[in-house]
């Protein structure tokens, strides 16, 4: 796919070397024709993050194998394999392996409104960002969305393959996309909060050391020394950027890596929720129930 041009991984890799913690923009230029780019192999690894970033064109995924946390502005949401990440422009978002192997990713960028507009008439608009904020969650999972699974699975099986007419397949599955996409049923937030790159960046130190070090206690004094901060600045200014504490943030962290274990593991609830930083198991009870709706014992015989 020659005519892709993906102008920042250089750029990226450059900051990187100098800049440990940062935020980046990621551009695509996707031609009108077929506006569509396929990774078809990333790896997730289980190290420290460095780089929260966000595009300019819907980004999907599609997970093969491994299982992890996928960070969508406020939100930290677990995956697993089969799973599905939906992550529309300009979410700033972060994802990282809790599987000592890695996590193998698909990821496809694409222009959704160019893809579905030759094959539809001007009446059908179709917003991805109708699709972000807070009330919708942004992994989808074989089990509660398999139509929406089903057709990215193929659509990724297509542009593997790259078969005769690959494209006009690809072009009917966004629009089968599409449709599903329309009968989701969730309040629409679209007043979810920018966030500032700038804050974020100061932020990343602290959500790097949360990221590698959740299981264990965290003192959120240090966490405010990491960024240079006071503990009223940094804790005024994670509140505005992530919409929640820093303890919540952590919290959820912990939550979300216990909730894929639990399904993916037969180890005694108690001992996955003290490894996981919970050292009270009522405060674990509650604090699982309040996230899920379900106890512990309720979500890993639901899963």
């Amino acid at each position: 796919m020659s005519y892709i041009i993906h102008s920042n991984s250089a750029v990226i890799q450059e900051q990187q070397k100098t800049h440990p913690y940062h935020y980046f923009y990621e551009r695509y230029s996707l031609p009108k024709d077929f506006p569509f780019y396929f990774n078809p192999k990333w790896v997730f690894k289980d190290e420290p993050i460095q780089m929260m970033h966000s595009h300019n064109v819907l980004e999907i995924g599609c997970c093969h194998a491994g299982r992890g946390v996928f960070a969508v502005g406020s939100k930290i949401l677990p995956y697993e394999k089969g799973n599905i990440s939906f992550v529309t422009p300009k979410e700033v978002h972060f994802a990282r392996s809790l599987d000592c192997r890695g996590s193998t990713w698909s990821f496809m960028f694409v222009d959704f409104a160019d893809m579905i507009s030759a094959n539809f008439s001007e009446w059908w608009t179709f917003d991805v960002n109708d699709y972000s904020g807070k009330h919708f969650a942004n992994i989808l999972t074989q089990k509660e969305y398999p139509k929406i699974c089903a057709v990215v699975h193929s659509i990724v099986e297509e542009a593997i393959n790259t078969e005769d007419c690959y494209q006009d397949s690809i072009r009917g599955l966004f629009i089968q996309l599409a449709v599903q996409l329309r009968r989701l049923r969730f309040v629409k937030q679209k007043s979810e909060v920018q966030f500032n790159h700038q804050s974020i960046e100061r932020l990343l130190p602290a959500v790097e050391y949360i990221g590698s070090n959740f299981r264990d206690k965290i003192d959120i004094e240090n966490l405010a020394k990491l960024c240079c901060m006071s503990y009223r600045n940094f804790d005024r200014l994670f509140q505005s950027t992530f919409q929640k504490s820093p303890l919540d943030y952590i919290i959820e962290l912990r939550l979300a890596t216990i909730c894929n274990e639990l399904k993916n593991t037969d180890e005694p609830i108690t001992s996955v929720a003290l490894k996981n930083g919970f050292f009270s198991i009522s405060c674990f009870n509650r604090k699982f129930k309040e996230r899920t709706g379900m106890t512990p014992r309720e979500w890993r015989k639901a899963g």
